[in-house]
């Protein structure tokens, strides 16, 4: 059922995207270019088409590595059916089986704390009035889940270590590049 997205599903990568986020196609553009190269991009299609989607990015804490799930979105036709449950599942899998540390998200907006939260994600931090977006300062809140917390079909790893610390990843990056 999960497959992985090319460099050939781009254009529906960015379709979804600006379909779901309605983004400045400036910061998508600037990811697509910059960034997606370096993600692993795990999907669901159906009927040939992305339905749903999410973007692991490799983040650090000094000697710790993890993933950080950005962008994470599943088509409006598509909702309701489990299919960002199944990536979010198959996330932590992978950051079992590979040997990563923690897994985090920043919510894209405050509908989905609890949804986050019914897939085993805890708020850590939050940052107030930090973002300026349409002429309005939104609160930055972060989450991640702890090794303790995976199911524990996933737990692989008796040794997993995962950080309730503040992480910075590429896509930090991203941000400064195109307000600058």
């Amino acid at each position: 059922m999960i497959d992985f997205a090319g460099y050939s599903d781009r254009k529906a990568l960015e379709d979804l995207w600006q379909s779901v986020f309605l983004e400045d196609s400036e910061i998508t553009e600037y990811f697509f270019e910059n960034i997606f190269g370096d993600t692993i991009t795990p999907v669901i299609r159906v009927d040939g088409e992305i339905a749903s989607a999410l973007f692991l990015l490799d983040c650090t804490i000094g000697d710790h590595k993890g993933k950080c799930v950005y962008c994470a979105m599943t088509n409006y036709s598509h909702r309701g059916k489990g299919y960002m449950k199944t990536l979010l599942d198959y996330s932590y899998d992978f950051c079992c089986k590979n040997g990563f540390d923690f897994l985090f998200l920043v919510p894209a907006e405050k509908s989905l704390f609890d949804y986050y939260k019914k897939c085993g994600f805890k708020e850590y931090g939050r940052r107030r009035k930090c973002y300026f977006l349409n002429g309005k300062y939104y609160d930055k809140i972060e989450m991640d889940i702890l090794a303790e917390e995976f199911k524990e079909e996933y737990i692989r790893n008796k040794n997993l270590f995962i950080s309730n610390m503040h992480l910075s990843y590429k896509i930090t990056k991203l941000h400064r590049q195109i307000q600058t």
